[in-house]
């Protein structure tokens, strides 16, 4: 596996050892363009044996267990942000969930279009409801010094809307801005989402741009009807997936679906 320059990085435990299962299935069905690695907590060091069984091609991380942490996940894709910045091996890096699947390669592709563009496409938060979409959003500005594109930011809800890359220089100043390297990210509230947090540092350091075409790839039923045309001009390289959902992304050639636990 080192011929990639780019790599995904994916926590589980024991109660998603199912989705972590297909996961790693759809990884050696398509055999994608990227590396793959997993974050377990330290207090899975005894069942190891049993993830090696299905996935042994690279190491695992682990993070250690700190309490209180209403945000667990986000905490994990951190600690393995870190440790993989740290080998210097890689360009880019995505932080992913196990209800996740493997479509197809072009991650390299993927990544350079986001380093290049470092753009996000958001939807409006005027047009959705407070409860998450702006609870999210508030509380992942809040960490973060003002400045134009922040104030862009704060409009709209962009969680899920792209591949959630990391650029490789960005990963231990954007981690220290948040404090991760102080108290590991410890009683963080559960809305502080990763993705979302990146986006707002690079807000804040003048280097996101915003594309004017609305999308809520999460929730594309609560789009407005005027709006729903703009999955056609978008290159998305993940989508929802579920049946009632797929006929929207008509025309579209994911790399990956998420959200494949749930309908």
């Amino acid at each position: 596996m080192a011929t990639n320059s780019v790599a995904l990085a994916c926590p589980v435990h024991r109660p998603k050892f199912s989705l972590f299962t297909r996961f790693v299935e759809s990884y050696k069905n398509v055999r994608p363009d990227c590396d793959l690695f997993f974050v377990l907590g330290e207090d899975e060091r005894g069942v190891l044996d049993d993830y090696r069984r299905v996935w042994d091609e690279t190491e695992y991380i682990f993070a250690e267990k700190i309490e209180p942490n209403p945000s667990v996940i986000t905490y994990k894709k951190f600690v393995a942000l870190d440790q993989l910045a740290g080998t210097g091996r890689y360009r880019g890096i995505a932080a992913v969930d196990a209800d996740s699947e493997f479509v197809r390669g072009g991650f390299h592709d993927s990544f350079n279009r986001f380093k290049a563009e470092m753009k996000v496409c958001g939807y409006p938060l005027e047009h959705l409801d407070r409860d998450p979409f702006h609870e999210v959003v508030a509380e992942t500005v809040r960490y973060f010094k003002a400045s134009p594109e922040l104030n862009e930011y704060r409009q709209i809800y962009a969680w899920w809307n792209t591949l959630p890359w990391y650029v490789d220089d960005h990963i231990l100043p954007f981690l220290a801005s948040v404090g991760f390297y102080e108290h590991r990210f410890v009683n963080q509230s559960w809305y502080a989402y990763d993705q979302t947090l990146y986006h707002a540092w690079l807000a804040s350091e003048g280097q996101l741009k915003f594309d004017d075409r609305h999308i809520l790839l999460e929730y594309p039923e609560m789009m407005r009807t005027a709006d729903l045309d703009n999955f056609g001009a978008h290159t998305l390289d993940w989508v929802r997936h579920s049946e009632r959902r797929m006929p929207i992304f008509k025309g579209q050639n994911p790399l990956m679906h998420f959200h494949t636990d749930r309908e």
